[in-house]
């Protein structure tokens, strides 16, 4: 009986979920930095941890899993620009108003 996924597959999907980890991490951390230590308004920290969290994804999935699946920049720009407007809306729509 042949394996579901190949070891490759399964390196390559542990490699995608570590760096996308790391990057989640990343923006998380520094929109709650600027939130509570700098003050900085949400929404713009958000953009802020967005824009690093992205080059740290980008470096990671570049040297782990891009070049693995012949992947190049013009898609992965796309693809994390099209996630930035999506987190944008969410962030825009959820505005406290009194």
């Amino acid at each position: 009986m042949k394996a579901v996924l190949s070891k490759r597959e399964i390196s390559v999907f542990l490699h995608y979920s570590i760096s996308g980890g790391i990057a989640a991490a990343t923006h998380f951390g520094l929109l709650t930095l600027l939130v509570e230590l700098v003050a900085i308004n949400p929404t713009f920290a958000s953009a802020i941890g967005f824009c690093i969290a992205l080059l740290v994804n980008y470096s990671l999935q570049y040297h782990w899993t891009l070049i693995t699946l012949g992947i190049n920049i013009v898609l992965f720009w796309a693809l994390n620009n099209i996630n930035q407007c999506y987190t944008f809306a969410i962030y825009g729509s959820n505005r406290n108003v009194d």
